[in-house]
């Protein structure tokens, strides 16, 4: 491949240090991709605000498009998520044991009937069992 000379910098690159740009002449843009970046995160730095309000509006837009890629990348970095949530767990065995102890004070009632009801299906489904059984 070819090379050209950075707009920016002046360093002379190869073409796939440059990124494309259909109308160019050469299909390349004039400045280099390392120095688009640092452009790039200088605007940021200006104005976050912007930019997380466009990030925002583009999630809210495409919402499933978002969550097919989260979830593309949750699948291809699952040990890695594990891991850290296993290391999370380790480092924070006291918090999350409060926090439990709290959840069921607030929620005592309401788990207190969905353990009555699992067990009275449990027990239905005894009964159940056991009436197939005496129709045979």
């Amino acid at each position: 491949m070819g090379s050209k000379e950075c707009t920016k910098c002046g360093v002379e690159r190869g073409l796939e240090e440059f990124n494309t740009k259909k109308s160019a002449g050469d299909g390349r843009r004039s400045a280099c991709k390392e120095c688009e970046n640092a452009q790039r995160r200088e605007r940021y730095k200006k104005n976050p605000k912007i930019y997380s309000e466009q990030v925002r509006k583009y999630r809210e837009n495409n919402k499933e498009k978002v969550r097919l890629k989260n979830k593309a990348y949750y699948v291809k970095n699952k040990e890695r998520f594990r891991a850290k949530a296993n290391e999370y767990r380790k480092k924070n065995k006291e918090k999350i044991s409060l926090d439990k102890k709290a959840y069921y004070q607030e929620h005592k009632e309401e788990i207190k009937a969905n353990l009555r009801g699992k067990r009275l299906d449990d027990k239905l489904k005894g009964y159940d069992e056991f009436l197939k059984n005496v129709k045979k």
